[in-house]
């Protein structure tokens, strides 16, 4: 593919991107418990997964951290 042909690509699915606008649909109620909230991640995941508990502290009961 040549270069002039990509550049079109990529113009063209941005302007289909732009152009189509998506209703968001609501999703439905789980029934969680809010205060049994408990968050686990690998590796990136769990960097962010500390993260969440330390800001979340007082909600989330728990973190499984693997390599992280």
């Amino acid at each position: 593919m040549k270069v002039p042909a990509v550049l079109a690509c990529i113009a063209l699915t941005g302007f289909i991107a732009t152009s189509v606008r998506a209703v968001p649909e609501e999703l439905p109620a789980l029934g969680a418990d809010l205060a049994q909230t408990s968050v686990s991640g690998l590796s990136s995941g769990a960097f962010m997964a500390v993260q969440l508990q330390v800001a979340y502290s007082r909600r989330i009961v728990g973190t499984g951290v693997i390599a992280g």
